[in-house]
């Protein structure tokens, strides 16, 4: 076997990438002329300069062994043009290439290659050097290397995890740097030049490092047809797109998931029996979530599919269109604490993994923890609790993921923007938590309702202390995850039929196949309770719009003369205390700021079917208040 190519034997292309046509070697470089087309460029052709004459003497060269044969033909082939070479141009182009050629080292004079030493690699010219090292890459020279949204990344054993016991590690995936690079490459390329012994004749191999320059240019190639791609680690069986369980530890093609078991994990029959459903069924729902506090059955729907959503995800976007497809939030809040919220979003977490941090009101520090926590993302959910009670979540940053399955954004110290994957369960925790416009339609809500002065009192979980019977014990999430899968296998069996749910819009994709698998259970209620016009811009905007229609019907005022027209009238105004206007109608500011205020809601629709427009007149905007056309 020739240095420089490894073989299929040796350096297999992972088994689990996916066939492809490959693209033509020769793409995007010249093609080597062969000795019959240099031969048949036409007698006066220009082209037959010193170039020409240096491609034929190359395939010469290579064919004879003797010199003085060579050179014959060499002059034989040149006389045939109309204006051969002189006799110096001539033997100095031949010679030279005749040199060339005899100092490439044979086969048989070349070190043996260890294959200890690694994927070799002989150091040419820059670009030979790219385009081997990218080739050695695609062919699995380093071990568990991925692809995600065109970056390489590279799989590797976190020992650092808190919440694992001492010593033990699970896979965690982290983007290539040049320094990371240039480690794996240190590991596992060997690098060398080739150096003649003067005494024997032979050639050794000297180790050594390709330029930085070469490695960051290959991190920056964006196409990498033989590395796998990566969708995320799972800790727990999944569903793949198929409806298969994913059960067998490693990196799984069809579902482009890498399974690490976090313990042993029983096989899900592929056809649950209706004992199983039952007995699955009753562990889920009665004695996981049963014993919390729901305000009504529409919010114990809610929270059941919550709660069993994390295995089936993969299946649910396969039946839609395969790809990323974000999910919309759950909104569990109570009216105080000790009612259960946090446990209940973490029934998910310490499950299937996830994480969860305090909610920041402030809107700059917010952002910066949604985006870090997707990008350090740990499993199925990411839990924003605590938020402050009555506080109004308006959150851009929060909004946009929950519409994106691949949102772009920037980290903090970094230049650029990264694409993730945002395939997580974003959750709220908090007491009153109210929502706006953009939010509300984008969550749906698991309201709790204990009906006691201090709920932290209750004791009505039939497992007792769900965190320590999660925690504590891993063979209880096995089983927790064991029983969901149950439950969908036998969904999916039975056709996997959907039903259609108040949310529907961009979240039909999750919305109707989940409320088709809570009605193959016998589970009503679900997404009742969600109101997409219900939100806290709602409760001031529709009392201020209805008495604004009661009062002027469709007559069209200036922004001014309905500040002017509050204060002139004073407590007898008939807005009833629902202005919500700034009131000096002699101050600019304050009369922009009511225009500003107004701007933003034109043309919305309400829930009192109530919707306001604004028009130009006398070069001043006017607003009137209608009823929307059905």
């Amino acid at each position: 076997m020739a240095l420089g190519d490894p073989g299929a034997a040796q350096y297999p292309a992972p088994s689990s990438v996916r066939s492809r046509t490959p693209s033509r070697p020769s793409a995007g470089r010249p093609r080597t002329a062969t000795l019959a087309e240099l031969r048949a460029v036409p007698p006066d052709d220009p082209a037959r300069g010193n170039g020409w004459l240096a491609q034929v003497a190359g395939h010469l060269a290579r064919k004879h062994t003797d010199h003085a044969a060579y050179v014959a033909e060499l002059r034989e082939i040149d006389s045939e043009s109309e204006v051969p070479h002189d006799k110096g141009s001539f033997m100095k182009t031949a010679d030279s290439i005749w040199d060339r050629e005899q100092d490439k080292p044979s086969a048989e004079s070349r070190e043996p290659v260890n294959p200890e030493w690694g994927y070799p690699i002989q150091l040419k010219d820059g670009a030979s050097n790219i385009r081997n090292l990218r080739t050695a890459l695609n062919s699995g020279a380093i071990p568990d290397v991925y692809v995600q949204n065109g970056q390489l990344v590279k799989l590797y054993d976190d020992f650092g995890n808190v919440e694992l016991p001492q010593g033990e590690s699970q896979k965690a995936v982290a983007p290539f740097t040049n320094d990371a690079f240039g480690n794996e490459v240190a590991d596992h390329i060997f690098f060398y030049q080739e150096i003649k012994d003067e005494v024997t004749g032979e050639y050794k191999m000297r180790p050594k490092q390709p330029r930085q320059e070469t490695l960051r240019t290959v991190l920056g190639n964006r196409s990498w047809p033989g590395v796998p791609p990566l969708r995320g680690i799972t800790r727990v069986p999944i569903l793949r797109i198929d409806g298969t369980v994913l059960n067998e530890a490693g990196y799984d093609a069809d579902s482009g998931m890498y399974f690490d078991p976090m313990c042993e994990f029983d096989e899900v029959p592929e056809r649950p029996t209706r004992d199983e459903v039952d007995r699955a069924f009753d562990f889920v729902y009665n004695q996981v979530l049963g014993g919390f506090p729901y305000a009504t059955q529409a919010d114990r729907a809610n929270a059941f599919a919550y709660a069993t959503h994390a295995v089936g995800r993969r299946f649910l976007e396969g039946a839609s269109d395969g790809g990323v497809q974000p999910t919309p939030g759950a909104n569990i809040t109570a009216g105080s604490q000790g009612t259960g919220k946090s446990y209940l979003a973490n029934v998910v977490r310490w499950t299937s993994g996830g994480t969860m941090t305090d909610y920041r009101p402030d809107e700059t520090e917010l952002s910066k923890t949604v985006i870090s926590s997707l990008y350090n993302k740990s499993g199925a959910v990411v839990i924003l609790d605590n938020v402050p009670d009555g506080y109004m979540v308006k959150n851009t940053t929060l909004a946009n993921f929950l519409t994106s399955g691949t949102p772009d954004a920037r980290l903090l110290g970094q230049t650029k923007n990264i694409r993730m994957i945002n395939d997580v369960f974003w959750v709220l925790t908090g007491n009153g938590t109210r929502l706006s416009d953009d939010n509300r339609r984008r969550f749906f809500d698991i309201r709790l309702d204990a009906k006691m002065a201090n709920p932290a009192m209750r004791d009505h979980f039939a497992l007792g202390d769900l965190e320590s019977f999660f925690k504590r014990n891993r063979r209880n999430r096995a089983k927790f995850i064991w029983c969901c899968l149950v439950l969908w296998r036998a969904w999916v069996v039975a056709g996997a039929d959907e039903a259609t749910p108040a949310m529907r819009g961009s979240y039909g994709w999750w919305s109707r196949p989940t409320a088709g698998f809570l009605d193959f259970l016998g589970i009503e209620g679900f997404m009742d309770n969600y109101d997409p016009g219900a939100s806290a811009e709602a409760d001031h905007w529709v009392p201020f719009l209805s008495a604004w229609f009661t009062k002027y019907d469709t007559k069209r005022l200036k922004v001014s003369q309905l500040m002017k027209d509050h204060i002139d009238n004073g407590e007898q105004d008939g807005w009833d205390g629902s202005f919500m206007l700034p009131t000096n109608a002699n101050d600019f500011q304050d009369v922009r700021k009511a225009g500003d205020i107004l701007a933003g809601k034109i043309d919305k629709v309400w829930s009192n079917s109530l919707v306001m427009r604004s028009a130009k007149r006398s070069g001043s905007n006017t607003y009137w208040v209608e009823k929307a056309e059905k």
